[in-house]
């Protein structure tokens, strides 16, 4: 069936995957990319928004159609401060989310983390359990939270300390099984299950997709 997605975080390791996903699907008729800058794209479906991502009607005049995949993300390194991370990761995400509902979007994918919890004191794991629960509230027709541990892949501009990390958790999780759900995954997977989830809807209306089942939601 013929369809419009969305996407914010278009530009970032999964959203430039996704992106060429959606793109090469003959029945996506129109994708409509949110960016602040110029993105490198082109193609005759692709339609660029370039928009204030702190101007709430700015989304509500790029998003329609039938579903918005929101992968957007950085780190407080990056970020410079928390505040300035909680907009990225949460106002913006959000501020999306919200035009799409009022835009009558019933289809909503975004990527999340296993570290979400709500009563964490960690800053980061809250402001994940937090957008979860407001998405929640917004009840899309479909929501699905993919919920990978480190995305693997080839970033333009790569993240301190990230290979490191990476590493050091990958050894962690193939040595303790406990830890299994924070294993890192190739961001080409996590694309794949974010498109699969909105081709191949769930009869739930909220479902949530561990490291486990994002790999069977890829294949």
């Amino acid at each position: 069936m013929p369809y419009t997605a969305n996407i914010i975080g278009a530009t970032g390791l999964v959203g430039k995957l996704l992106v060429s996903l959606l793109l090469n699907d003959s029945e996506c008729q129109e994708l409509h990319i949110l960016v602040r800058r110029p993105s490198g794209f082109s193609h005759p479906k692709l339609k660029e928004h370039r928009i204030d991502f702190d101007q709430d009607l700015d989304y509500i005049k790029a998003i329609s159609g039938h579903v918005l995949f929101s992968c957007l993300g950085t780190t407080l390194a990056q970020a410079g401060s928390k505040q300035a991370q909680r907009k990225v990761d949460y106002d913006y995400q959000l501020k999306a989310a919200r035009a799409a509902k009022v835009n009558g979007l019933q289809n909503y994918v975004l990527v999340s983390s296993p570290y979400a919890k709500l009563h964490a004191r960690n800053y980061y794991r809250h402001m994940k359990a937090e957008l979860e629960v407001a998405i929640e509230k917004l009840q899309f027709g479909h929501t699905t939270i993919l919920q990978p541990g480190g995305l693997i892949g080839k970033r333009e501009k790569p993240r301190k300390g990230e290979t490191m990390g990476l590493t050091v958790m990958k050894w962690l999780t193939e040595n303790l099984p406990f830890l299994r759900k924070y294993s890192p995954i190739d961001s080409g997977l996590v694309a794949k299950a974010m498109y699969h989830a909105y081709k191949r809807p769930s009869e739930m209306t909220l479902r949530r997709v561990s490291w486990t089942q994002i790999n069977e939601l890829a294949q």
